[in-house]
């Protein structure tokens, strides 16, 4: 007995056996539930060991970018321990069977459109829709050569870039460039129209500067040809191109094509300031024979005048071409030659420095797809400042123009001076300190709206009003508003819970505790409210985080850098810069400071995601695939903008510049930004989801009107918000709905996590 004692003290599993042996007697209903007992444990270890087996699989065909695997899996899944994830996967597949029928009701619509459009003796006008048609196949299509290799499509192709020419050659500039975008747009990966469509965007911001009035009359005529209504009538207000050229110096310019053409990355000493220069006299050649300029400049219609600036800008354009050698100092020979022959006659000396200024920088547009290098004049200091330091002075609203080209609120930021003053979705603004807005543009309206901080501006808005005393159901309201400096909010959650900036609910799944934030931008406050908003979380036991970067343009490095700190180990490289000679500078790691945990993490991206939010995605899914991290990139190629650009202001002036000097590189040696030639560029998910151009539409008007904040004088009813969860039950958000599914698939069901027999 004294044995029997000692095992079963030490090995209690073994008790039943061991005293039949001993003959001591033992109850058959305690051997039946012993029995049971292990027979349950061995079960729960058996499914535990589905899960886990099924959840590796399932995260493996991501890291792999197999998705037919995945979805072989997900048919597969032991789902029965969890209702929840078998809900998801049952919304998934009615997503995936809706995107189908959807593309093929699309595809279908879109042949009927090429059909009607595009047949003998086809007008420009309706080549352009038939590209547009053509655009749509493309990107709905699997394979999108294939469709352009069809003989039909290439003779549109072909058809529509003699269009475009002929336009061009009879001054029907607006049409000209239509043709030429859409035709870049569908052939983007050859980039043989890229030129064209830059030459025919250059002279029409040409006449939107100088001659605004033309410029309304060229869109006015492009409406008349579709049927449309016709625009209302042209408005002058804030559109004085006089006011714009105010500050702008010879010296200034000089010294900012100077340093770009030493200091560019893509610099060669050898071509870059020729190349430069060239591209400096086409652009003002474009400005002298643009005829819609001639009712600004009346010494443009001074023949003899015109014709010796002309020949100045051609002779010069001659001379530096069959130069043997062009150094730098060739800019001010140049400047002051043009300078000299124009001696303030024909045009004024600042919009002869405004153009051949865009024009020497836009040389590193075609050698460089670099859009960002280029001279920021004092008109443009305020709006770049604006998108750079994440504030600025205002009434804090975010407008866009309606079909009828009213200025329209689309939503106040809450807390802003604007939401406090009771602006709401949907309102019209019609007058701007006594002004009206008709026939005004989205630039002009910004203008007149923003202004002196503490000022009080008075937006005259017409709105629609149920009960109105007289009957109507429109009425205008003033409201005045006083300016102040607003912060732009980067950071948003799932849903909101309220008016309150932080007022968001972070769980997607708040079951799983999976949680979901929203980035649209890296400003100097985007690390601080990412913080919050993971401590909120961290409190309420987060298991998974969806990061959606998706339509991030980027914005600030040391935001980024930061932003990755969270994600990766201490000493883990984020980024570093190569220069012009294909060296590694400025290498940054991440300090440990901060840090999500062992939870599984996916990064959201598309073709609207840039700069910044590349490097964040890139460095995260590079020591993802070292293993050093547990997460995943998912959506589309990003954008492919990975240059560094520095600013200063110019000394001695009220300009600025911007200049492409390095590019960014990821840790694994890859660089970010689409160069003339690469094949790749941005960074490629891990797990591709594609959408469809009309899921991704709905998505963005879902979310933004699950986000919109009413008026501060409405009552803020949670119930009358849409839900942002019909994104994934309606099938509309397929990429969102796949980061849902493999964070759920990695977090363990209730039935294992309560009672784990391990």
């Amino acid at each position: 007995m004294t044995q029997i004692k000692t095992v079963r003290r030490s090995v209690p599993l073994f008790a039943a056996a061991l005293a039949l042996a001993a003959g001591t007697l033992v109850s058959a209903p305690a051997l039946v539930g012993q029995a049971d007992a292990n027979q349950s444990a061995r079960q729960s270890r058996t499914q535990t060991d589905a899960w886990t087996n099924w959840s590796e699989s399932v995260w493996g065909a991501a890291r792999q970018g197999d998705a037919q695997k995945f979805r072989d899996l997900i048919a597969h899944a032991p789902d029965a321990l969890d209702p929840a994830i078998s809900e998801t996967i049952e919304a998934y597949r009615a997503a995936l069977e809706k995107q189908e029928a959807s593309r093929n009701e699309q595809r279908e619509s879109s042949l009927k459109d090429l059909e009607k459009r595009f047949t003998p003796g086809a007008t420009a006008v309706d080549l352009s829709h038939a590209l547009v048609a053509l655009t749509h196949l493309t990107e709905i299509a699997a394979d999108r050569e294939s469709v352009l290799r069809e003989d039909r499509w290439r003779d549109l192709v072909r058809s529509a870039e003699r269009a475009a020419r002929e336009a061009e050659r009879n001054g029907e500039w607006l049409l000209a460039h239509e043709l030429f975008y859409r035709l870049d747009t569908l052939l983007d990966s050859d980039a043989k129209f890229a030129a064209d469509v830059r030459r025919t965007a250059g002279r029409l911001a040409m006449i939107q500067f100088y001659a605004p009035e033309a410029m309304w009359k060229l869109r006015n005529q492009r409406r008349l040809l579709e049927d449309e209504d016709g625009l209302p009538a042209y408005n002058p207000t804030a559109d004085d191109f006089r006011e714009r050229l105010r500050g702008i110096t010879t010296r200034a310019t000089l010294t900012a094509l100077q340093s770009a053409a030493r200091q560019h990355v893509e610099r060669d000493m050898q071509t870059t300031p020729r190349e430069m220069i060239l591209a400096g006299l086409s652009a003002m050649e474009t400005m002298l024979t643009t005829e819609e300029l001639r009712e600004v400049f009346p010494g443009m219609r001074d023949k003899s005048a015109y014709a010796r600036l002309l020949d100045r800008v051609r002779g010069e354009a001659e001379r530096v071409r069959n130069a043997n050698s062009i150094g730098t100092g060739e800019f001010d020979t140049v400047v002051h030659r043009v300078l000299s022959s124009n001696d303030g006659r024909v045009l004024p000396e600042a919009a002869i420095l405004h153009e051949f200024g865009n024009g020497a920088m836009g040389h590193f547009a075609s050698a460089a797809f670099d859009d960002h290098t280029g001279v920021i004049w004092p008109d443009q200091i305020r709006r770049f400042e604006r998108t750079t330091e994440g504030n600025f002075v205002g009434v804090g609203i975010s407008i866009q123009l309606d079909e009828r080209q009213n200025i329209k609120v689309v939503t106040p930021l809450e807390g802003t001076p604007a939401h406090r003053a009771g602006i709401r979705p949907d309102d019209i603004i019609k007058f701007v300190d006594g002004e009206s807005t008709a026939g005004m543009s989205l630039n002009q309206a910004v203008d007149i709206i923003t202004g002196p901080e503490g000022r009080t501006v008075v937006l005259g808005v017409e709105r629609a009003v149920a009960d109105a005393e007289d009957g109507s159901r429109l009425k205008l309201i003033d409201i005045p508003i006083v300016r102040e400096r607003i912060d732009i909010r980067t950071v948003s959650g799932w849903r909101r819970n309220g008016v309150g900036e932080f007022d968001w609910d972070w769980f997607v799944d708040p079951d799983r505790k999976i949680g979901y934030v929203r980035m649209t931008q890296f400003t100097k406050t985007t690390t601080r409210d990412f913080d919050r908003a993971f401590n909120d979380m961290k409190r309420e036991g987060v298991a998974g985080l969806i990061l959606d970067m998706r339509f991030n343009p980027g914005g600030l490095l040391e935001e980024a850098v930061t932003m990755s700190e969270f994600f990766l180990p201490r000493g883990a490289r984020v980024v570093s810069a190569r220069d012009h000679m294909n060296r590694s500078r400025d290498v940054r790691n991440a300090r440990g400071l901060r840090g999500v945990g062992d939870i599984p993490v996916v990064i959201l991206v598309n073709e609207g995601s840039a700069s910044a939010s590349e490097i964040v995605a890139g460095a995260v899914q590079d020591h993802a695939g070292n293993g050093n991290i547990r997460a995943l990139v998912v959506g589309a190629r990003t954008f492919g903008k990975g240059s560094v650009q520095n600013v200063w202001q110019i000394p001695g002036s009220a300009m600025a510049m911007k200049l492409t000097t390095q590019y960014y590189e990821l840790p694994g040696g890859r660089l970010i930004h689409k160069r003339p030639g690469d094949k790749t560029w941005g960074v490629d998910p891990d797990m591709p989801v594609f959408m469809l151009p009309s899921q991704v539409s709905e998505a963005l008007l879902k979310r933004r009107e699950a986000d919109i904040v009413p008026g501060i004088e409405s009552d803020f009813d949670l119930s009358e918000m849409l839900d942002p969860s019909v994104l994934i039950d309606d099938g509309v958000d397929l990429q969102l709905h796949t980061a849902l599914l493999l964070l759920q698939s990695q977090t363990r069901p209730p039935a294992l996590t309560t009672k784990d027999p391990r």
